[in-house]
């Protein structure tokens, strides 16, 4: 699996530019871009995009994708510079930058990257958009995250690692957060809510910091892959709609 996260900074186009104006007057129409772009990965691959700033006609989204084909950070790099009009929220916007190098938002991996990469006993997750905790079926509450506990966080990442075919991990639920000695040592959250389809979906914007505080190095390296993946496809419910945006520090 291939996983890129990409900043673009858009600039809304005149409602004159519409895409049902250039529909019949210019090729590079941006519905039409939309569907390359999204066709690119189609089958094999997902994508999502998350508001992160708006004013003054300029929007800045993270970008999010991953596939099994090999040429994906290409292919989507290709398809956003080569012709930089995208449909987002319903409106059609130019692309004027894309950044691959902000430290906090962007990155590029695999699966051997996200098991790899050194292990920390700190890990603090930063959640840009907020982080839904609770799967709504037919207006009730249901699957709710007794959140910011650890368990709740990371068994939700599992499934995610898990649906998305993911190398196998030494641990079972809650046997990684027991064996690692993972607890909440720090956190600064406030809520938020988010409507979607006319329902409400409470969630929190903010940070938390978990620590492991046993010695169990594989327990420690799994529950590090699962943070490094939660940068890539985010973190709760509701993450294919850009919810659950999350920024990822692992450290000693």
């Amino acid at each position: 699996m291939y996983f890129l996260a990409a900043l673009l900074t858009l600039k809304a186009m005149e409602p004159d530019r519409s895409p049902s104006h250039l529909a019949d007057h210019d090729e590079s129409v941006p519905s039409r871009q939309e569907l390359r772009f999204k066709d690119a990965l189609l089958g094999e691959g997902r994508m999502t995009a998350a508001l992160l700033f708006s004013a003054a006609g300029h929007t800045r989204i993270r970008l999010t994708c991953w596939s099994k084909a090999r040429d994906t950070p290409g292919t989507v790099l290709q398809s956003l510079t080569s012709r930089p009009r995208i449909e987002f929220a319903q409106q059609c916007y130019a692309v004027e930058s894309v950044d691959l190098v902000d430290p906090l938002w962007t990155g590029i991996s695999t699966w051997t990257d996200l098991l790899n990469a050194r292990h920390g006993v700190r890990m603090r997750f930063t959640f840009a958009t907020p982080l839904v905790t609770a799967q709504r079926e037919q207006g009730t509450d249901s699957n709710v995250l007794p959140f910011p506990d650890p368990q709740a966080l990371f068994s939700r990442l599992l499934r995610h690692w898990r649906g998305l075919g993911g190398p196998p991990l030494p641990y079972a639920g809650e046997q990684m957060v027991q064996a690692a000695g993972c607890i909440l040592s720090e956190y600064r959250l406030e809520t938020a809510e988010s409507s979607f389809e006319e329902q409400a979906h409470p969630g929190f914007l903010g940070w938390v910091e978990y620590t492991c505080r046993a010695r169990e190095i594989t327990a420690i390296a799994s529950l590090n892959a699962l943070a490094r993946l939660a940068f890539f496809t985010g973190s709760g419910y509701l993450t294919e709609l850009g919810m659950g945006t999350t920024g990822v520090t692992i450290a000693n």
